[in-house]
């Protein structure tokens, strides 16, 4: 009789070994995971930054914000320093020629879909300004943590800058004397709000771009 005893399966004796590689498989990516994104995030203040040299240009063309006194310091240097004469000013209708400001003979608004970005429409309105002027050159001018958005917007508008053929020379020069976004804006509350909202305007673009 003991020897007809039935008895149950035996366990695969390989399973176990096969449930921790998988525990250790997934541990493994989960950690690389958890790198890629803490690399991302340390990296995002970094890549708002984008800077060219400045450039001898047909206008300088300013963006402006809620603090305007850097931006227009920045552009007023250029200007002075003979980069070019003229500011256009897309936002509020004026470009700047020499040392008088114009009203800009182009004032008539163009009617945008409502939920374009306004740096979009104010790009869209500094290439208007320019067509209508036979300018090809053009030294943009905005905070450092926005030369990224802008660069990426007028890449849409004007063509690739880096492009062999392209019509336009388009350089991204930022206020010099405000604080360019850095690791630290990580750990300040208002930076980092203000990190978050830059990438927040630059998903929307790219989500509504090509309609």
């Amino acid at each position: 009789m003991g020897l007809g005893t039935q008895t149950g399966p035996r366990p695969d004796a390989g399973s176990g070994g096969l449930t921790r590689a998988g525990h250790s498989g997934l541990l493994v990516t989960f950690l690389f995971a958890a790198l890629v994104i803490a690399a991302a995030i340390g990296y995002a203040p970094a890549y708002l930054n984008y800077s060219d040299p400045a450039v001898k240009a047909d206008a300088v063309v300013l963006f402006l914000g809620s603090d305007n006194g850097a931006r227009h310091q920045e552009a007023t240097r250029l200007i002075e320093s003979g980069f070019a004469d003229r500011l256009i000013i897309p936002a509020s209708w004026k470009y700047m020629k020499e040392n008088g400001i114009i009203q800009s003979p182009n004032k008539a608004l163009t009617s945008y879909p409502r939920f374009y970005e306004n740096t979009h429409i104010e790009v869209l309105e500094a290439k208007r300004e320019m067509d209508l002027s036979s300018f090809r050159k053009a030294i943009f001018v905005s905070s450092p943590s926005h030369m990224r958005r802008i660069r990426i917007i007028a890449t849409h508008v004007f063509g690739n800058p880096d492009k062999s053929g392209n019509l336009y020379e388009i350089a991204f020069v930022p206020a010099r004397s405000e604080e360019s976004p850095s690791f630290s804006w990580l750990l300040d509350i208002h930076h980092l709000e203000e990190m978050m909202l830059e990438y927040a305007k630059m998903a929307w673009f790219c989500l509504y771009k090509n309609t």
